[in-house]
């Protein structure tokens, strides 16, 4: 049971993070996580889709504490993963979003050039 736990927290905090990289607002990435949860928790457990949402593998580490005992080495492995993809996903999106905060802002100490704000004394001709 142990296990579960700790697994649900290192699947937990990656998925988090990512939807808040990935999203541009915070309610957005709450919602977001919300409906996985809700979809997790409502799913049954030999379901397709309840096999391809992050906290799956540490469902069952949870249910064998309870029920009849299962390995649990695939079940860390498939949760780590999962994690650690996340984590990539993560990155990948951070990066992203600072090169594109870095090549949209002003380098520092820039002044803008008065070169075009005024008429020419010749009226333009």
């Amino acid at each position: 049971m142990f296990a579960g736990v700790i697994l649900t927290g290192a699947v937990a905090v990656p998925l988090g993070l990512a939807l808040g990289a990935l999203l541009p607002r915070e309610l957005e990435a709450v919602l977001v996580l919300i409906g996985i949860v809700g979809i997790q928790v409502t799913a049954g457990p030999g379901t397709v889709i309840s096999k391809a949402l992050p906290f799956h593998a540490a469902g069952q580490l949870l249910d064998s504490a309870a029920g009849p005992p299962l390995t649990p080495w695939p079940r860390l492995a498939a949760g780590v993963g999962y994690g650690a993809g996340l984590l990539v996903i993560t990155w990948a999106a951070w990066i992203r979003r600072a090169t594109a905060r870095r090549a949209a802002s002003p380098p520092c100490g820039y002044v803008p050039s008065t070169q075009y704000t005024t008429f020419p004394p010749d009226g333009g001709r």
